[in-house]
């Protein structure tokens, strides 16, 4: 899918990302998740397998970890949703990538999380994801689960270029 997408993509701008990239800290392979709060606001990120733009060059956003699959990461972050409480109004949920693919978060995980959160006092919910993986029929669930909350989807800046809008759901 990547080749296809990008063929205009220059090959010296996806070497200059990985080059930056490769000094990044990484956050701790042994974590199945990790918790940045600020106010109101939770950053949930979950160790997934690790996003295929990022591993090609193609995004620089989102490479904290180097992504890969953590034995029991969606329950252990469920536990974490459920105790939770009122303490924030907004939720934003990230992967190694982009919570809507399917090869870093399979679907009934994701709609794990989603159930999880829908239990919760939060009032919004922000996706992190590529656009390619927003799709209708996703989007849908995801919504009629959250039912009364507010659902965000939040793009990287390499994700802002024109073949992107023209591929978005309407």
């Amino acid at each position: 899918m990547l080749d296809n997408l990008c063929p205009e993509t220059d090959m010296c701008l996806d070497q200059a990302i990985l080059a930056i990239r490769s000094k990044r800290p990484k956050v701790s392979k042994s974590l199945s998740f990790n918790i940045y709060q600020s106010g109101r606001c939770v950053q949930l990120w979950v160790n997934t397998p690790a996003c295929k733009f990022s591993l090609s060059g193609k995004c620089s956003i989102c490479d904290y970890w180097d992504g890969e699959v953590v034995e029991d990461a969606i329950n252990q972050a469920c536990k974490y949703i459920n105790n939770i409480g009122n303490a924030y109004d907004t939720l934003l949920l990230n992967t190694c990538g982009s919570c809507l693919c399917d090869e870093e978060l399979p679907f009934e995980q994701l709609m794990n999380l989603v159930s999880a959160i829908a239990k919760t006092t939060v009032k919004r919910v922000i996706l992190e994801s590529h656009p390619v993986y927003a799709t209708v029929e996703k989007l849908t669930s995801i919504v009629n689960v959250l039912d009364s909350k507010e659902v965000v989807l939040e793009y990287g800046q390499e994700a802002t270029f024109p073949l992107c809008f023209a591929i978005l759901p309407e």
